[in-house]
């Protein structure tokens, strides 16, 4: 009894499965593992650094969205998803992981991507032919590079390379990276 009262009350308990509902309302729950993300081996997915990605300031003086490298998204920033500029939680870096190159992405096999057929991972679209769903901004948009942004570096498949992801981008956890849509980190650790 003293176990079920201690863990009902716990606000770790409480927070995740707030998380695990909010993913659960999105259909089926992906997996997110990322080989060897951090220094203890577990896993981790995610981009270079020269992903592009649309940007808008929260300064409501400066609201006119940009193009910059995923590294750049910082979380006084909102970020397109596809359908709109939502908050997120920044960038977090993977440490250096093997990538592999699909459909204008170049990024870790497992990183979620949303095709036709649904989320599934980078490698997965690639062996299956599948195409990355395209994310376009609004009609009404006109963007500028932001200044210094990285030029795309052509990563060989199998480069060993710092990656990188977004945070929470929103409820529907995507973000458009290359003019693809893509899911971001929920900060799930199933292990």
């Amino acid at each position: 009894l003293v176990e079920t009262k201690l863990g009902t009350m716990s606000s770790m308990e409480q927070a995740r499965t707030a998380t695990f509902l909010d993913i659960a309302s999105r259909g089926l729950m992906p997996i997110p593992l990322r080989y060897a993300s951090a220094h203890t081996g577990r896993y981790g997915g995610c981009f270079v650094a020269e992903t592009m990605v649309c940007l808008k300031s929260k300064n409501p003086f400066d609201r006119s969205p940009y193009y910059a490298n995923i590294i750049d998204a910082t979380p006084d920033t909102l970020i397109w998803n596809g359908e709109e500029f939502v908050e997120h939680d920044g960038v977090i870096c993977n440490g250096v992981q093997e990538v592999i190159n699909y459909d204008g992405l170049c990024g870790t096999r497992g990183h979620k991507v949303f095709t036709k057929d649904g989320m599934v991972s980078l490698k997965y679209a690639r062996d299956n032919g599948l195409s990355i769903i395209e994310c376009s901004l609004p009609s009404t948009t006109t963007i500028y590079p932001i200044q210094g942004a990285r030029p795309m570096m052509n990563y060989a498949d199998g480069a060993i390379v710092p990656v990188y992801d977004i945070l929470n981008s929103g409820k529907d956890h995507k973000y458009m990276a290359n003019g693809k849509l893509v899911h971001n980190s929920d900060k799930v650790n199933l292990q």
